[in-house]
């Protein structure tokens, strides 16, 4: 049975591309032939640049193909049992463009990368027409970060994320995938791949011409959303300068096995791989590498077993350790090595001396508005003169059963001072066996300011202004971001932590006895309150009042405030240096996780 272009009725779902030079008949008869080459029988439809008019004017030249394939039940083992399935591609050369509808066959790019140029995301982004009733549905993103703390994928969702998406730190995400709507007409865009689906109903071929005509006056119109610009754009990895070097990379494991999925199978030396070694893969895979040294464009992360090859348009991975690893293709009863398949998908990240550079699924991304960041950054610092006299945290070594009180040299003692006047309760949740805060602090409802705050402190002998110092301080905080929302249950979880005295823990030199606990006479709760249950009444009145403002700080005594504002000026003049970069590549994790929940971010530090 043979079927014409005008039997087809498809989705308007399509990858499209710039084309570098034109497309030959021959070089369109050879990548269908290659993409075809597990068919059973003879095409059932097979055209090769065919020009085709539309009743709207429109034209363009139609190579496609249509074939039966074989493919095996992903929800049976072996080869028992197989199926036959129907696959199809249709090129759409439409003057310096190409888009590519298909199912149920491989993709060509790979074939015809030296034909084809992607679209930056700023370019893809014309493709939204700015109408008074354009909203955006769903949209996910990636993060521009690969830290042990950060968020490297997001989803969000809304009758409309353009009025009630958080825009702090939107600047350091790239979109992957992003749902509009229109007027009467819905699409996604797939920024990453470059593909556009419009959720309308399928049409025939002359309906995909006309919608790739409306593709390329849309982005030529060269209209970018302003919606989309305030996230990171991709640029061509060419547009890299040659001063901004990989820092570290990041396999993204999740992303590998993702794709390692139906007719799929993972190998260790040519039979499937067993759970034990999968494993221990997966755990290793989800470590980050860092540069060690470079020659030309190869950068080693284990010495020559692994490496980082800089390629014209992508970057790849070399690792000679895996080589006994590879990728089966149950179907076509082909395998390819995890290396091969890794690079193929883009399954890692890379980081760069420069924070505004970011790699991604194959692109590379820069983050044009980081100044506006620092500025914001800086301007949670607040300088505490007391802090300067904070030499240890607790003072646990000072601490005795006739305790009352904190050593004054210590930063618990400090920052419970700080907080006295302006506060009605002050709670120490130290060394709890579910520890949320080192400290709570509460303003009650009839203060007509009902507040909690939960500081997280750190203490260190020496100042330091980098981010491995306040790499523990931060995690600990966005742990228990969730903590500013206390439920009755969870208060009365603490009864027995809150109502006894401090019990300092010493840590001995290894080999050394331990010395016995004590109960100090340190109050854990200080402030405006009869009982527990009257303590527990006040926090659920805190928690429930819909005026309650809500606080996460960390208070440290190794930064200084003056030092933070001095990297907005650093930013200014691009002169910040890698460990300043970390810095404020940690502190933007943590104030964007807060702004996402509705908590104010605070930092206590020395002036």
């Amino acid at each position: 049975m043979k079927i014409d272009l005008d039997d087809y009725d498809i989705p308007k779902s399509a990858k499209f591309y710039k084309l570098q030079k034109g497309l030959s008949k021959e070089l369109m008869k050879k990548c269908i032939k290659e993409i075809s080459k597990e068919k059973l029988g003879n095409f059932l439809n097979y055209e090769y640049r065919k020009y085709i008019f539309t009743t709207n004017g429109n034209s363009a030249k139609i190579s496609s193909a249509c074939f039966k394939i074989k493919s095996k039940p992903t929800f049976i083992k072996g080869n028992k049992i197989s199926e036959i399935k129907h696959g199809f591609i249709i090129f759409v050369e439409f003057e310096k463009y190409l888009a590519v509808l298909k199912k149920n066959c491989p993709d060509p790019s790979g074939y015809l990368k030296e034909y084809l140029d992607i679209f930056t995301s700023r370019e893809l982004s014309s493709y939204i027409n700015q109408s008074d009733n354009l909203c955006c549905e769903k949209l996910s993103v990636n993060g521009m970060s690969i830290g042990e703390y950060d968020i490297l994928r997001k989803s969000y969702e809304a009758h409309d994320l353009m009025g009630t998406l958080p825009t702090f730190n939107s600047h350091r995400l790239i979109p992957r995938t992003a749902k509009f709507s229109e007027n009467d007409n819905n699409y996604s865009i797939s920024v990453n791949t470059s593909r556009i689906t419009e959720h309308s109903e399928k049409g025939d071929i002359e309906n995909i011409i006309d919608w790739c005509i409306d593709f390329k006056t849309r982005v030529e119109s060269n209209t970018v959303s302003p919606f989309m610009e305030q996230f990171s754009s991709s640029i061509k990895l060419i547009d890299l300068p040659k001063n901004i070097l990989p820092t570290a990379v990041l396999i993204n494991i999740s992303r590998l096995m993702e794709n390692i999925g139906n007719n799929l199978e993972l190998n260790f030396k040519s039979k499937p791989i067993s759970n034990t070694r999968k494993n221990r893969l997966i755990k290793q895979g989800k470590k980050f590498f860092e540069v060690k040294g470079s020659v030309k464009n190869r950068y080693q992360l284990l010495g020559d077993f692994f490496e980082l090859i800089k390629n014209s348009k992508t970057f790849s991975l070399r690792c000679a350790a895996l080589s006994e690893y590879s990728v089966f293709d149950n179907n076509k009863n082909t395998s390819m090595t995890l290396m091969s398949f890794l690079n193929l998908k883009g399954c890692f990240d890379i980081t760069f001396s420069d924070l505004s550079y970011f790699y991604t699924g194959k692109r590379l991304y820069r983050d044009s508005n980081m100044i506006q960041n620092v500025k914001y950054i800086a301007g949670i610092y607040e300088g505490v003169d007391s802090f300067q006299r904070a030499l240890t945290e607790k003072g646990e070594k000072f601490i005795t059963k006739k305790s009352v009180d904190f050593p004054v040299h210590s930063l618990f003692y400090r920052v419970q001072k700080y907080y006295k006047k302006s506060s009605n309760i002050i709670i120490c949740d130290d060394l709890g066996s579910q520890e949320w805060a080192d400290h709570f602090i509460f303003n009650k409802v009839k203060s007509g300011a009902p507040r909690v705050a939960l500081v997280h402190s750190k203490a260190k002998p020496k100042e330091s202004n980098g981010a491995s110092e306040m790499q523990e301080v931060v995690g600990q905080a966005i742990k228990n971001l969730g903590k500013v929302y206390l439920s009755d249950s969870n208060i009365a979880s603490k009864r027995k932590l809150w109502t006894k005295g401090y019990s300092p823990s010493i840590r001995t030199p290894k080999g050394q006895p331990k010395p016995p606990s004590i109960i100090s006479n340190i109050s854990r709760v200080r402030g405006e309150y009869d009982n527990f249950e009257h303590l527990k009444k006040n926090i659920v009145d805190i928690m429930s009042s819909p005026n309650c403002q809500r606080e996460v700080v960390l208070a440290v005594n190794f930064v200084r405030k003056s030092k933070i504002e001095q990297l907005i000026h650093k930013a200014e003049a691009k002169k910040l240096t890698s460990h300043e970069n970390q810095l404020l590549w940690l502190m933007s994790s943590f104030v964007s996780s807060c702004i996402e929940v509705g908590v104010r971010p605070k930092v206590l530090c020395r002036p």
